[in-house]
């Protein structure tokens, strides 16, 4: 018994202590939470979690502007911040403003497709001219996008979103300790689409035959799933290539981020006592149309012994991807880190710099909640980001400041 709380202790002890430090320092101190941001020249825009938007000009930290009722943030295709406010969508750039037909329920995100068109996901579904779309409940993956307990309020609101170069939504739900998923939306087909896994699809395939039994499970040949499956998995020398979504899946995602080139990022981490599900994955296109190839950068993350097996010792936020240097960096317990990509094809990340912040306890696990929940650069060195308890704060490649 004693050797197992000293595990427990081991794993949790900095995030756990940050947790309580943290949920003690705010019962003194009411700061404004933020639940979005968006930069254009010395303008900061940044929405509050009660739905007032705030901008500031960025040479002071004192706001110089609030708008009240403002229920989601995006840029459009040209590049201009754009809001939604009372059922109209509103253009901050240009002035004009544009009913929302047959919107309801609560606005969660706001993006654009390749025609400058609104879509908006909502608690009721995604808001594409007036339709709405939902997903499969019958969808093993897509259930976690569903509110089970809320009568107007059908879908949940996801952890992580990105519309790719393809046109497809990259939606990632997290409950916690009850698990997790990626959901895709196709804005060009109008349906939702979840993943699966070679391995649920062989069982699906033979269940109730020989084939599965505890045993074979146990012992499984992923050879015989690649034969199995031809249709969706191809090998290509040393690679082994899926087809879009086979084998994409995160349980727990915090971030995803993409170039236009169509590679992208997925963070995924959890604590509850522990940190597990931790990691970062990378999704590149092949010359294979629709083939994807999936490398697991857990190598890069910090790790550490325990009862003789390396376990991941970082709790992994975010993602975003660098234009100016185009590469892609993550946030964790340990600071902002760069990802590199060495001449054999191996990994490896470069420390940034370690933000001071308050971290919080999550509101249905034992555990810290991630304290940066976004971050976007500005310039090579440069950029903003999203934290929980501190406002939105800024690094300008020697030091940070905060806007509150």
């Amino acid at each position: 018994m004693k050797q197992l709380v000293v595990i427990l202790y081991t794993i949790c002890v900095i995030p756990c202590t940050l947790a309580q430090t943290a949920l003690s320092t705010n019962e003194k101190t009411k700061l404004t939470a933020y639940a979005d941001f968006y930069m254009q020249g010395s303008r900061l825009y940044g929405l509050t979690v009660t739905d007032t938007l705030t901008v500031w000009d960025t040479i002071s930290p004192k706001p110089i502007q609030y708008h009240k009722n403002v229920q989601t943030i995006a840029q459009n295709r040209k590049n201009e911040l754009c809001y939604i406010k009372n059922n109209e969508l509103y253009n901050y750039v240009t002035g004009v403003k544009q009913p929302l037909s047959r919107s309801k329920g609560k606005v969660y995100n706001l993006f654009f497709d390749e025609a400058n068109n609104p879509i908006v996901y909502t608690s009721t579904g995604i808001l594409i001219y007036g339709d709405y779309y939902l997903p499969n409940k019958d969808d093993g993956y897509s259930i976690w996008s569903y509110n089970e307990d809320g009568k107007d309020d059908i879908v949940n609101k996801p952890k992580a979103c990105y519309l790719d170069e393809k046109s497809r939504l990259w939606l990632g739900f997290d409950n916690g300790e009850s698990g997790g998923a990626l959901v895709f939306f196709d804005l060009k087909l109008r349906k939702f689409i979840a993943p699966n896994s070679l391995f649920s699809m062989y069982i699906e395939k033979y269940r109730g035959t020989e084939k599965v039994r505890t045993n074979y499970l146990l012992s499984y040949d992923f050879n015989e799933l690649v034969t199995e499956f031809p249709e969706e998995v191809k090998i290509i020398e040393k690679d082994t290539l899926y087809k879009f979504p086979t084998n994409i899946t995160a349980g727990h995602p915090k971030g995803i981020t993409g170039n236009r080139n169509g590679t992208l990022y997925i963070s995924q981490s959890s604590i509850n006592f522990f940190i597990m599900g931790t990691g970062i994955i990378k999704v590149s296109p092949t010359a294979y149309k629709d083939f994807y190839k999936i490398t697991f950068l857990n190598d890069i993350l910090e790790h550490e012994e325990i009862s003789n097996e390396m376990v991941v010792a970082e709790y992994v936020g975010s993602v975003t991807y660098n234009t100016f240097d185009r590469h892609a960096y993550y946030y964790s317990d340990l600071g902002f880190f760069k990802i590199t990509e060495n001449t054999d094809g191996s990994f490896a990340k470069e420390f940034i710099a370690k933000p001071e912040i308050s971290w919080s306890g999550q509101p249905n696990a034992v555990g810290s909640g991630m304290n940066v929940k976004k971050f976007r650069f500005t310039a090579p060195d440069k950029f903003f980001f999203l934290t929980t308890n501190n406002g939105i704060g800024y690094y300008n490649g020697k030091t940070f400041k905060y806007f509150k």
